[in-house]
């Protein structure tokens, strides 16, 4: 069985657990992949739960909470047990899967649709699609 450093990310604002995942690498690794999953191409809750801490002056940090968890299970075990216990935690599955398996509601998918109206490209970024064609 593969092993893990499960891990828990937390905001300097006030340090509650909003974030269960885990990691083969260094912890310091896997935080700054969510750091620049987060300026760049922030998709999911915890991206913009970390962004938005970030632009508001606080801090995040990995915290482990198993150095030594069996891949994937200990994960969603985790998650079970903070998520019955209260925790606000922002994993949108359960767990071992990553994203994968997780589908987004109609309703989801209807409002992001409609994020995008009446968005327009200014000047500059249309003058640069012109000259990459």
């Amino acid at each position: 069985m593969k092993q893990c450093i499960v891990y828990g990310l937390y905001s300097s604002r006030d340090d509650e657990l909003r974030y269960i995942g885990q990691t083969i690498n260094r912890l310091s690794l896997r935080l700054s992949a969510h750091i620049s999953v987060s300026k760049h191409k922030a998709k999911s809750p915890v991206h913009f739960w970390i962004r938005r801490e970030m632009v508001d002056g606080y801090c995040i940090k990995a915290i482990p909470l198993l150095d030594n968890g069996i891949f994937n299970t200990t994960e969603q075990e985790l998650i079970e047990k903070y998520r019955n216990n209260g925790s606000r935690l922002l994993n949108i599955t359960s767990g071992g899967a990553g994203q994968f398996g997780f589908k987004q509601t109609e309703e989801h998918i209807r409002k992001r649709s409609y994020s995008h109206i009446g968005l327009k490209h200014t000047e500059q970024t249309k003058q640069k699609m012109r000259d990459a064609k």
